[in-house]
């Protein structure tokens, strides 16, 4: 693994400069290297001069996947006021004794509990009914970047949605909330007319909605880089090779593009574009994945597995 001194070193022999000097001190260059990576990580990559931007495919290594066991959502029992510090609900057995809940539109933190309330809670920004639903909020993976795709139970694919959408999708359930709540005194059978989803909160959290049995979730997602910080840290790219050549060249680049020094980046930049491009195809070379996260890649022989 490329570690963070030998990409400064490389940095350096580009810019055929001292290490560390007064114009291309260490902090400036450890801050454009970790860009740079981020950048390929992401699929950031763009060329300043022109404006084009490099389409990123599928990099394997970045994949990985976080389990959560699924909590059944519960309703609250009773109508709550705006910063109301105790919410009461119909049970709150399966849930941790501090943590996070959804409700219609708020993520609420409370600190502790009993059977039928969560106290402490902040985060109360509306005045609550006693149907509406209390969904739990997990916690996304630190190194959480984005979402390949979420499974429930091993073989139901849950759709996303974005936060702002949530609201929309729930108007039709307020209103049939409503209507079992008065007749049949039943609100938890609405919960049914919506199609499963899931939505991303903040970057932070991750909501299950319309999902009342206790099963697996699996989190399929792409994890981001760490950061190089200290002189021994490494290059989450792992082919040894692509990271020596495009971190020093795309960070160099860059670097001196920022700083005015455009017909020396020219050059560089051009060239560390064209080893990305190069990268990004050979990385993107799993056409087809299935629900269980086993990738497969079409050849001459057709679809072989690449796990």
């Amino acid at each position: 693994m490329v570690t963070l001194a030998e990409l400064r070193t490389l940095c350096y022999k580009i810019l055929r400069e001292d290490e560390d000097v007064s114009n291309y001190p260490y902090t400036l260059m450890d801050s454009f290297l970790n860009s740079a990576e981020l950048d390929f990580c992401s699929g950031l990559i763009k060329n300043p001069f022109t404006g084009a931007v490099e389409k990123k495919g599928k990099l394997p290594f970045l994949n990985t996947s976080y389990f959560y066991q699924n909590i059944p959502a519960i309703s609250l029992s009773e109508d709550t006021t705006i910063n109301a510090s105790t919410l009461t609900v119909s049970d709150t057995t399966n849930y941790p004794s501090a943590g996070k809940i959804y409700i219609a539109g708020d993520i609420i933190t409370y600190t502790w509990k009993t059977a039928t309330t969560f106290t402490w809670c902040t985060g109360v920004s509306y005045p609550f009914q006693s149907w509406m639903q209390v969904s739990p909020v997990f916690d996304l993976p630190t190194d959480y970047m984005s979402t390949i795709q979420v499974i429930y139970n091993n073989k139901m694919k849950l759709e996303p949605k974005q936060y702002d959408e949530v609201y929309n999708s729930l108007k039709g359930i307020k209103w049939a909330s409503n209507q079992f709540d008065e007749r049949q005194q039943a609100p938890f059978t609405s919960w049914f007319r919506t199609s499963p989803f899931y939505t991303i909160v903040d970057w932070q959290y991750i909501i299950i909605w319309n999902l009342n049995d206790s099963w697996i979730i699996h989190l399929r997602y792409e994890k981001q880089s760490s950061g190089m910080v200290d002189i021994d840290d490494v290059s989450i790219i792992p082919n040894d090779i692509q990271a020596r050549n495009i971190l020093p060249q795309y960070a160099v680049g860059q670097m001196l593009y920022y700083r005015g020094e455009e017909e020396r980046a020219a050059n560089i930049i051009n060239f560390a574009l064209a080893l990305i491009k190069q990268a990004y195809t050979y990385y993107n070379n799993q056409g087809m994945e299935n629900q269980s996260g086993y990738g497969y890649s079409v050849g001459k022989s057709g679809k072989r597995l690449n796990i």
